[in-house]
């Protein structure tokens, strides 16, 4: 549903295909864990919210809560994911906010409250609170989860740069070498594009927005300086795909 609406059908049956053919993807799939729903959620999650962020339908919004309180609670890692995505509509706060161009819309409310994009952070947040409520009988015991400690009491640990993002990008590849060919020439395929124009600017900035929702979860684990599984990624097999 994501490629199909925020790009056009080619990309979603590529990413079908993709997806279908991640081998770490689909071991979990066999597995009674929650990664593979995980996967569902995130997806799910980014499409409602990106849907409201074009089209502001509050039954849009109604379902990403629901949606995303059930994404944190599934596993509690999934919280990378989650900020991840607050942090992207948060940027796109700030920029909206600061629009020069808003025309007779230039009371502090209309610029920083009334606004799609403080009601996709408010709902973040609600889905937060409430995946804490339900997570308090147990809440002791996910904070001092072993995988979620920082490594040596340190933050920005190297482990997440040398070790961890490599390994999951790898094993998400599956062994298909020639997916490396775009991390190489996309690049400059993309600066081409957007030195010709010839992109549309949604397009641009879905892509953008999907990448980053890929990237950020990895920065955020750095600057904790946490030793996350490498199975705790696999929701990002969605975002890979």
């Amino acid at each position: 549903m994501l490629g199909k609406k925020f790009f056009n059908n080619q990309v979603a049956g590529m990413a079908v295909m993709v997806l279908i053919t991640t081998m770490p993807f689909l071991n979990f799939t066999m597995q009674l864990r929650g990664y593979t729903l995980s996967a569902t959620l995130l997806s799910a999650a980014a499409f409602h919210l990106l849907s409201f962020e074009r089209k502001p339908n509050y039954w849009h919004i109604a379902i990403s809560l629901i949606i995303v309180t059930a994404l944190l609670y599934t596993i509690p890692s999934n919280v990378f994911f989650v900020l991840s995505l607050g942090i992207l509509f948060g940027i796109k706060w700030l920029v909206n906010g600061r629009d020069t161009n808003l025309g007779k819309k230039t009371g502090f409310s209309e610029r920083w409250v009334q606004n799609r994009y403080f009601v996709i952070l408010v709902a973040i947040a609600v889905s937060a609170f409430l995946s804490y409520l339900l997570y308090l009988p147990v809440l002791e015991d996910i904070l001092n989860e072993r995988h979620l400690q920082q490594v040596k009491g340190q933050s920005f640990h190297s482990y997440n740069v040398v070790d961890l993002f490599p390994k999951v990008v790898f094993y998400l590849t599956s062994f298909r070498v020639l997916f490396f060919i775009p991390f190489v020439v996309g690049p400059f395929y993309l600066y081409r594009e957007l030195k010709k124009r010839t992109w549309k600017t949604d397009t641009l900035y879905h892509s953008l927005f999907i990448f980053l929702l890929f990237l950020l979860p990895f920065v955020i684990s750095f600057i904790r300086g946490d030793k996350t599984p490498q199975r705790s990624f696999i929701p990002l097999s969605g975002p890979f795909a």
